[in-house]
């Protein structure tokens, strides 16, 4: 049923109409619902080799300091966010080694060194390395040896059944220590005279034989260098081991027989 307007008033609009109907009813109208809140920040994600950005580089605008803190300073927020660190240039790389120069990282530099700033080996280094090749050298030269003196033995039998042996003579004797000095002397040869001037003893020891400019010696340096050393040793025992204590006072740590050849020993790593 339709309510009947008196004459000569206004009709209410819809809106109006509405309105008092509801509140007429007793209806309120329902609350807004509310907001809700919002996600947390995405973390940064860590990639190798890439430093981390930021605060201001992943958060939402307007979540981030302001770009000008109060007193005028660029990039010093209100929030207290200081600037990113800055990266400076890389390290400058110097010019590479030229000849004559050797890397000496790594290297005790308070002693002396050679022609190419390598330091000297130390005393008890070429001792090591001289029992090393000693060893070394006893398993060749002593099956040589035996071959030799074993090759002039004799055994008999005489009249009665005795067995008699008899014994390798001088020269034999005499052959096998000057094959097994030989075979010394063609194993100091190659190796302290090859490119790396190192034998098994001085690999152990990180050491090498060079000559005074910091090059290989070759094999017959490193010949005649272990020929005068034995020499020393077997003829004249006590200028051998005078030879052999030499570095310990000398200044470039040179024994005899390295001043008489131009040699050095240095270390190597």
């Amino acid at each position: 049923m339709t309510e009947q307007v008196p004459p000569g008033e206004p009709v209410p609009s819809d809106a109006e109409a509405g309105a008092a109907g509801s509140q007429a009813w007793g209806e309120p109208l329902p609350p807004l619902p509310p907001l809700p809140p919002l996600p947390p920040p995405m973390p940064p994600i860590a990639v190798p080799g890439v430093p981390p950005p930021g605060p201001a580089s992943w958060a939402p605008p307007g979540w981030g300091p302001s770009p000008t803190a109060p007193g005028g300073v660029p990039g010093q927020g209100a929030g207290g966010y200081g600037p990113p660190p800055g990266y400076g240039p890389p390290p400058g790389y110097g010019p590479p080694p030229g000849y004559g120069t050797y890397p000496t990282d790594g290297y005790d530099m308070s002693g002396p060194t050679d022609a190419l700033g390598r330091p000297l080996a130390a005393w008890w280094q070429r001792v090591l390395a001289i029992i090393i090749d000693g060893f070394v050298t006893a398993v060749p030269g002593g099956i040589v040896f035996a071959i030799i003196v074993g090759a002039s033995t004799t055994t008999t039998t005489d009249a009665f059944g005795n067995t008699m042996t008899l014994r390798a003579s001088g020269g034999a004797l005499a052959a096998g220590y000057l094959v097994v000095l030989l075979v010394i002397l063609v194993y100091f040869g190659l190796l302290d005279g090859s490119q790396r001037g190192q034998t098994v003893g001085k690999m152990a020891l990180g050491i090498a034989t060079r000559d005074r400019a910091g090059g290989p010696v070759g094999f017959w340096r490193a010949f005649a260098r272990r020929l005068l050393y034995q020499i020393l040793f077997l003829v004249l025992f006590v200028p051998g081991l005078l030879n052999v204590l030499s570095p310990l006072w000398d200044a470039r740590r040179q024994a005899w027989h390295d001043k008489a050849v131009g040699t050095v020993v240095v270390k190597v790593r």
